[in-house]
């Protein structure tokens, strides 16, 4: 975890907000998959 926040720093990442768009992105994806027909409830 040390690494990360180290090389965030060093290459100005914003990892608050990086995470943030992955976690949309993921629910996203996640929710159209649920929306196909046959998928699990």
């Amino acid at each position: 975890m040390w690494s990360v926040l180290v090389l965030a720093h060093l290459y100005d990442v914003d990892l608050e907000r990086a995470f943030r768009r992955t976690m949309k992105t993921l629910d996203t994806k996640l929710r159209a998959r649920l929306e196909e027909p046959g998928a699990p409830s």
